[in-house]
């Protein structure tokens, strides 16, 4: 080879990554068609015995040289077609692995950062949102304050109105006052019942106070919860179906002023009480 073509190629493999000494060595296996060993490595090249064989090693794991097991042991190099594929497929896997940690990485920068962004710049705290009630009790005094609160509506949304007597006095106020009070209940239903039935007194006592009430008679309910003016709601979502004389796992009461957690559930019911 052409002094010219054997700078070039020097120069190549060194912006490839490979050490001098790897470069020595590469550079006289490829002149010798024979596999050598070691020690003519060595002091062919100019590289000290213990450098030679830690390149040799690398120039191994690079798939540029093979071993020939025996005593001693000789090195082949290989064709530069097979090796310089090896490699660019080793290096391709490398940039994969790479870019898979740079991308997990990202993603939990960005959990951390989108979090810090948005307390700041869109005002909004996740206790915002939704607050969570630690019992019923205090679900109730909420959806009470709330109530007392109504300067135009009161929808409620209830499995079976069991509840009612907790929040009669401020139902009774909001009514006073001129505020639209409309439910929308299931009451369970005993073998051999019909809906007319079950809670009629109920239903009776209720649309005696002026409170709109539209019963349902399939399972469609699964929350039970209070929305006033369109801007606050309490709820409760059941865990599965109460069922009689069982009492049903629920999740922890919740409270929203948020205005599409708001309109989700003042949808739905809207939904539910116009199809009744």
């Amino acid at each position: 080879m052409e002094v010219t073509g054997l700078e070039d190629l020097v120069e190549k493999l060194d912006r490839l990554g490979f050490s001098s000494n790897e470069i020595k060595i590469l550079l006289f296996l490829y002149s010798n068609g024979q596999p050598q060993q070691a020690d003519d490595i060595s002091e062919a090249t100019g590289v000290a015995l213990t450098r030679a064989y830690e390149s040799l090693d690398i120039l191994t794991q690079k798939e540029f040289i093979t071993v020939i097991q025996g005593r001693p042991r000789k090195y082949r190099v290989l064709p530069p077609t097979e090796a310089l594929s090896l490699y660019v497929e080793q290096e391709r896997k490398k940039l994969e692995d790479q870019l898979q940690m740079t991308q997990n990485m990202v993603n939990e920068t960005l959990e951390l950062a989108q979090s810090l962004y948005l307390s700041n710049h869109t005002q909004i705290q996740a206790d915002e949102l939704m607050v969570q009630f630690k019992s019923l009790a205090d679900a109730e005094e909420q959806t009470i304050r709330i109530i007392e609160e109504a300067e135009d509506e009161v929808l409620i949304f209830t499995h079976v109105f069991y509840w009612f007597n907790k929040i009669e006095n401020a139902i009774l106020r909001a009514l006073e006052r001129g505020c639209k009070v409309r439910v929308l209940m299931q009451p369970e239903i005993e073998p051999a019942k019909s809906l007319d039935e079950v809670d009629h007194i109920t239903i009776e006592y209720l649309q005696e106070l002026g409170i709109e009430v539209k019963p349902l008679s399939s399972n469609e309910i699964m929350t039970r919860g209070t929305i006033v003016d369109r801007k606050h709601v309490v709820f409760v979502i059941w865990v599965d179906q109460p069922r009689v004389k069982e009492q049903p796992r629920i999740f922890r009461p919740q409270f929203s002023s948020n205005t599409g957690i708001v309109d989700v559930f003042y949808g739905y019911f809207e939904y539910l009480f116009h199809s009744a």
